[in-house]
């Protein structure tokens, strides 16, 4: 009966706003500080959480998905300076908790379905050229080498989550993941050209606009996660 009751949406919704208030509370008594974006991935947490739970899928495939969701809130947290990181490594620190967070999203999708080699290799020889031509031009810093090149490397990373989208787009989900996976390197792309480049970008873009592109990103990221399991191959 409880399995029913966590796929109705009149019963998921205000279960999970009762937890995110009992959540916030919890980071603000031991002194983490919350914004609006890390309430709102507080709650896609809270919405893979249930959504694959009671799912007939292994364990190991619910365990990539949550921990893919909840390291890129724990990322978020890091750039955001909820909590404490060392001085200079605030972005190298959040990159990596997100980058662990998309490789455990990866390897989730890889789980359910595999890509043809031929269709993921010529979609993924054309993602990769276009995100290090982009990354080359566009964000790579002399001045912030390090941080020029895990850069790089992270794009690529989210390039393969994109690839995956694109080279299994017969199925629906699977063109809502290349959707967001899309929008999420363009939402990256608009800090690393302000915060690796060092171009002077407008208030409204370095915030209001990497905000709306990110949760939008994610959010259709997460809705194609949590119906994997209609993406299996016969």
């Amino acid at each position: 009966m409880l399995k029913n009751k966590v796929y109705d949406a009149r019963f998921l919704t205000p279960l999970m706003i009762v937890i995110t208030y009992v959540w916030i509370q919890l980071f603000n008594l031991s002194g983490i500080g919350v914004n609006a974006g890390m309430v709102y991935q507080m709650i896609l947490v809270l919405y893979v959480f249930f959504l694959t739970f009671y799912k007939q899928i292994k364990p190991l495939q619910k365990l990539y998905l949550v921990l893919g969701i909840l390291f890129c809130l724990i990322g978020d947290m890091a750039l955001s300076r909820a909590f404490y990181t060392p001085n200079g490594y605030r972005l190298p620190i959040g990159m990596g908790l997100f980058f662990i967070g998309h490789v455990n999203f990866i390897l989730g999708i890889f789980s359910f379905r595999k890509p043809k080699i031929k269709s993921f290799r010529t979609n993924f020889l054309i993602v990769f050229s276009v995100i290090v031509l982009l990354f080359v031009f566009t964000v790579f810093n002399p001045d912030e080498l390090l941080l020029s090149i895990l850069a790089i490397v992270y794009a690529v990373a989210l390039g393969i989550g994109l690839t995956l989208g694109l080279s299994m787009k017969d199925n629906p989900i699977y063109r809502f993941l290349a959707w967001g996976y899309g929008i999420f390197i363009f939402s990256d792309w608009l800090i690393a050209i302000r915060a690796i480049k060092g171009w002077n970008t407008p208030d409204l873009i370095n915030n209001q606009g990497v905000w709306l592109t990110y949760i939008v990103a994610l959010s259709l990221i997460c809705y194609s996660i949590v119906h994997l399991n209609r993406s299996i191959n016969k």
